[in-house]
């Protein structure tokens, strides 16, 4: 099973030159569909937002388990 952030990266590549579309910041949404994944398998955790000006925090659930896509590890 492919990951998230592989599909969309399939989605990002331009078919005639073989390169990564420049149309906006690859490196956060790449980074995004991996946080993603990672919220999914419930292997992170979100602190609540308890103001306008901060943001929320992300932590590991856990461990990971055996078998995890070493990307997601």
């Amino acid at each position: 099973m492919t990951l998230i952030a592989e599909d969309l990266l399939l989605l990002l590549l331009d078919d005639a030159k073989g390169t990564v579309s420049t149309w906006g910041r690859t490196d956060a949404i790449l980074g995004g569909a991996v946080l993603a994944e990672l919220a999914v398998a419930g292997l992170v955790t979100l602190d609540e937002n308890s103001s306008l000006w901060r943001t929320d925090k992300v932590h590991a659930a856990g461990s990971a388990p055996a078998g995890l896509d070493p990307v997601l590890a």
